[in-house]
């Protein structure tokens, strides 16, 4: 391996669970490669734990832990002052939930530093590494005993863009700028949306690209009479799935939509996807763990992705269709058009699902959908962009050249 450095990864939930497997899980698997020993802190330890490389472990940080009254006062001091100067007027009209969360904050920092001290990270070669801009970015940028290491934070979407937060401003961003060495935002429209907000972190804004892995298996395309969409996301109010269903219902051509991914709304849209008419057949295939979602796109031939979020960072869902060869519609939001080849194919941020349908079965008519050629540049675009293997060797190359000035 040859190197000496240590990495502390700081996730929601994984190794745990599924939420996270299709970030984490192909990046964790280069980081391994370069890193003499990772450490894993997740916020929450709920859900199966996924296989993990032997020189990778799991640390527990309790989320209550006794706490100073000083150590309170000192974090409120660090991260009010930033917030008042930008958002006063919001941080005095939510104020209880931001002293609620500097508490929280701050019982789970006093517990981290604990765990880090045991384990002797707290100086030396380390590399903190938060994988979004949220919970634990912030117990980076205001632990003083951390101040000796690199720092770093990801940004993706709800953890970066201000007018998507329900108290009008995202608690802690300006001390999370000012005290990390780097934030590494996943797209172009992503960078630019903090260069432009805090331009004096300007030169610490780097953009850093996820990816996903390459399939080595690519399904045969059967020329069937059916035309096969695909779509895969939480099934929540923000992915609007159910636009989905509305534009099948008026698409003319013999369909059959595979929807990967479950949320409270699934049973609402089953009925509703009840309702489509003869020509379209549905399945929810429910939530499949990361490994399983790689061998359905392995062995299934797919025309269409189709993509409608209100709001995205850049999906990684995306990155794996287009690994496929696989046309992808999406709608121009967030990052999404760094990461769509034909232009042609991006929707409006607010869809008309006639003009969609349409366009829909015109695709399908064209030939578009299975012509070989544009799969291949379709391909070609995903391994030049969003390769996983490329992306996170590149990322891993990063990380072992930082150094604390």
């Amino acid at each position: 391996m040859g190197v000496k450095k240590k990495l502390v990864i700081y996730t929601l939930g994984f190794p745990f669970g599924s939420s996270e497997q299709s970030f984490l899980n192909p990046e964790i698997q280069e980081l391994s490669a370069r890193f003499k020993k990772i450490y894993i802190v997740p916020s929450s330890m709920i859900g199966p734990l996924s296989s993990l490389p032997d020189n990778v472990e799991v640390l527990k940080v309790s989320n209550t832990s006794p706490i100073s009254a000083w150590r309170l006062i000192k974090n409120l001091l660090k991260v009010l002052l930033g917030d008042l100067n930008q958002h006063a007027l919001l941080v005095l009209k939510w104020w209880k939930e931001y002293l609620r969360s500097v508490k929280n904050l701050t019982n789970r920092q006093a517990a981290l530093v604990k765990v880090l001290n045991e384990k002797s990270l707290l100086a030396g070669d380390v590399i903190h590494y938060s994988y979004w801009l949220s919970d634990w970015a912030t117990i980076l940028a205001i632990t003083k005993e951390l101040k000796n290491t690199v720092r770093i934070s990801r940004t993706h979407r709800f953890d970066l863009y201000e007018e998507r937060s329900e108290y009008g401003f995202l608690f802690f961003h300006r001390a999370q700028l000012k005290s990390l060495n780097f934030i590494l935002p996943i797209s172009e429209m992503g960078k630019g949306y903090l260069v432009n907000k805090y331009p004096q972190f300007a030169d610490k804004i780097i953009l850093s690209r996820l990816g996903s892995p390459s399939n080595s298996k690519q399904a045969e395309n059967l020329n069937s009479e059916t035309f096969r969409i695909q779509s895969c996301s939480n099934l929540i109010p923000l992915k609007r799935v159910g636009l989905i269903v509305e534009t099948l219902a008026k698409c003319k051509s013999k369909i059959h939509w595979t929807h990967i991914g479950d949320g409270k709304l699934e049973e609402n849209l089953k009925a509703e996807a009840r309702n489509l008419p003869a020509n379209i057949s549905f399945e929810f295939l429910g939530r499949l763990a990361w490994d399983k979602v790689r061998d359905y796109y392995s062995n299934e031939y797919i025309d269409l992705f189709l993509h409608l979020s209100e709001s995205e960072g850049i999906p990684v869902s995306i990155m794996e269709a287009i690994s496929t060869g696989t046309p992808v519609f999406a709608c121009d939001v967030g990052g999404v058009s760094e990461i769509i080849p034909d232009s042609s194919n991006l929707l409006s941020p607010t869809p008309n699902t006639d003009d969609l349908a349409k366009k829909i079965d015109d695709f399908f008519i064209s030939g578009s959908s299975r012509n070989a050629e544009n799969r291949a540049l379709i391909k070609a675009f995903w391994l030049e962009n969003f390769s996983a293997e490329a992306n996170f060797r590149h990322f891993s190359d990063e990380l072992l050249k930082l150094k604390m000035e």
